[in-house]
């Protein structure tokens, strides 16, 4: 769509087009949406979907043309937000299930799920259409980075996830541009998100190990995002709570210390409530404003960063007799370089 909010195009999907899963559990009652969005010049349309009530929650990932012709779908337990590199590989986040109790490293703690199944979060390296190349265990990664304390509480009276004990739901692909911003940075490096561990990280593309993490900066973040010498994230619950909890945090990679961007004290910005879970960041190119999705309050703000202002706004319901029926916006993006034609509504 325009900024006016006029629909310039339309992809749809079969809502049967999960109707044959073979690996997850979806009862009648379930729900399968999508989550994370790619677009392709040409107008193909790379999509992420996960599941309510279903078990688990990862779905899988499909690939459609400019016309929502199916090309092809994946059941690979792939969830959340993906990145795709030049060469059309796909860097998403995947999960196996690995049997409780796991002992963390060689400490003599066990990560116990009362289920006796729990989620062991991935990073998976797809090619272009859709075959694994790769999986990447994060449990693996943080142990063999020396950080088996991030893994705390125990026991069942803890109140920490050990059903879902990582939470993986960001991974951003380092490519040549980002890596030439800082030295830190090397190109294949990924950047991800871990909500449970309320921990932002930077994985070595080579060693696979983690060379940068903050953790404790921000409450069950989402979308880290490179901006020069800085990470941006979606903090979803570090903010003010009179202000609806929800906040965009610049982390520096330098010092590893934060800067609210958004919204800053005295402006105009989020209000109660905020988003609990989900929630998105764009950067535009220019690095100097944002796209912010507020998943469940079904609104997307284009924001200026230098000054914390809203430049405009959109917001996705249908009118009701008791007020706007809020449709959940899971990705909003800047589209460029589109070359293929619009079916304009």
């Amino acid at each position: 769509m325009d900024r006016k909010g006029s629909v310039k195009h339309v992809w749809t999907f079969d809502p049967d087009l999960w109707a044959d899963l073979e690996r997850v559990q979806a009862p009648l009652l379930s729900t399968i949406y999508p989550v994370g969005l790619h677009l392709f010049e040409n107008g193909d349309l790379l999509v992420s979907y996960q599941g309510e009530n279903t078990f688990p929650y990862a779905i899988g990932m499909a690939r459609f043309d400019k016309d929502s012709n199916l090309i092809w779908k994946k059941e690979g337990f792939y969830h959340h937000w993906f990145s795709v590199a030049v060469d059309g590989r796909i860097y998403s986040p995947s999960l196996s299930l690995e049997q409780s109790p796991w002992r963390i490293g060689t400490t003599r703690f066990d990560l116990i799920c009362h289920q006796g199944l729990f989620n062991s979060d991935e990073i998976a390296i797809l090619d272009p259409n859709g075959t694994v190349m790769e999986r990447i265990s994060i449990l693996k990664a943080l142990i063999d980075s020396g950080l088996p304390g991030l893994f705390r509480g125990y026991d069942e009276d803890s109140g920490f996830h050990q059903c879902d004990p990582t939470h993986l739901n960001d991974v951003r692909l380092v490519d040549a541009a980002l890596a030439a911003d800082h030295p830190l940075l090397k190109e294949g490096d990924m950047l991800v998100s871990l909500r449970q561990l309320n921990m932002v990280g930077i994985l070595d593309g080579g060693t696979r190990r983690f060379k940068w993490i903050s953790t404790g900066t921000t409450i069950r973040q989402h979308s880290p995002r490179l901006n020069g010498s800085a990470i941006l994230v979606l903090d979803n619950r570090g903010g003010v709570h009179l202000n609806g909890d929800t906040q965009i945090l610049a982390i520096e990679l330098a010092s590893g210390l934060s800067q609210l961007l958004y919204p800053l004290p005295g402006g105009k910005g989020i209000n109660k409530p905020g988003t609990e879970t989900a929630g998105h960041l764009d950067i535009h190119p220019n690095g100097h404003r944002l796209l912010l999705a507020l998943t469940h309050q079904g609104l997307v703000q284009e924001i200026d960063l230098s000054s914390g202002t809203i430049l405009w706004e959109f917001i996705h319901g249908d009118k009701n007799k008791e007020g706007p029926l809020l449709h959940p916006i899971y990705t909003a993006k800047y589209v460029f370089g589109v070359v293929f034609p619009f079916n304009v509504r």
